[in-house]
């Protein structure tokens, strides 16, 4: 973005038919609107290589991918197809997308996708495109910590033992929430989620949201001391189908030292 009255100089001298120069005075009373700002490296590598590996036809299940997130509004898309499914029909496939704001597609957004593969990316003649909102499984977090002491030489009454307890429950519901968010804040996709598919281990063992992932991110929370218990829906990983997508569920921060501080 572009402040107002910001641009008072051009880049270069302006002259007439003559050679010769020509006073030219510019300004823009009012501010720019729809830019974005430029991506970092993190960003740019990650971003950049999707964009050169496809040409003007959806092909191959990436370039059905790296197309619709061609538009503003979609953060994530996976395109499955009876190789990868065997409920799809054979020359067909389903197209999942994850809006930026997330839950399901607008109208709007699917109309938009649509038209970008009737006009300007099309499958092959035959091909039958379904486009469906991701089916998100919620994750409920439950976790109790252990607060780390006061720095040597400060007394509990000069923090307030319920303002620290209240600022650590803050900080691990922020971290858990970042957690899951569709991108870092510097704009770099955030990898630590994913659809299932994208998440399959060796083997093709499930993807899962790894109960070890989100402890290691609580126990970096300052003023953790330890985690003791922590749940993820009730148990540890949460296996994903294929086509799932995780989205943060209900938040839940005990302390080991509150009356029930530990998980059933």
């Amino acid at each position: 973005m572009v402040e107002s009255n910001t641009l008072t100089v051009t880049e270069r001298p302006i002259l007439d038919e003559d050679g010769r120069p020509v006073e030219v005075l510019c300004a823009n009373p009012e501010a720019s609107l729809g830019g974005s700002d430029d991506e970092d490296i993190e960003a740019i590598r990650t971003n950049a290589p999707r964009q050169l590996r496809v040409c003007e036809r959806s092909v191959t299940r990436e370039d059905f991918e790296v197309n619709a997130k061609r538009l503003e509004g979609v953060a994530r898309a996976l395109m499955l197809t009876r190789n990868e499914d065997n409920t799809i029909a054979e020359n067909g496939g389903r197209l999942y997308v994850v809006p930026k704001s997330g839950g399901p597609m607008s109208r709007r957004l699917k109309d938009a996708l649509l038209t970008l593969f009737a006009d300007h990316y099309p499958p092959t003649l035959t091909f039958q495109l379904n486009i469906e909102s991701a089916p998100y499984m919620p994750v409920d977090i439950a976790v109790v910590v252990e607060i780390a002491p006061l720095e040597r030489g400060r007394r509990a009454t000069e923090v307030g033992t319920d303002f620290r307890r209240e600022t650590i429950r803050a900080s691990v519901e922020q971290t858990v929430t970042a957690f899951f968010a569709l991108a870092r804040p510097n704009g770099a996709l955030n990898e630590d989620i994913d659809f299932g598919f994208n998440l399959r281990g060796a083997g093709n063992t499930p993807g899962v949201v790894a109960w070890s992932d989100i402890l290691g991110a609580v126990r970096c929370v300052e003023g953790v001391r330890k985690v003791n218990d922590l749940m993820l829906n009730g148990g540890r990983d949460v296996v994903l189908s294929d086509e799932q997508f995780p989205a943060i569920g209900s938040v839940v921060v005990s302390f080991a030292d509150e009356p029930h501080g530990a998980l059933a």
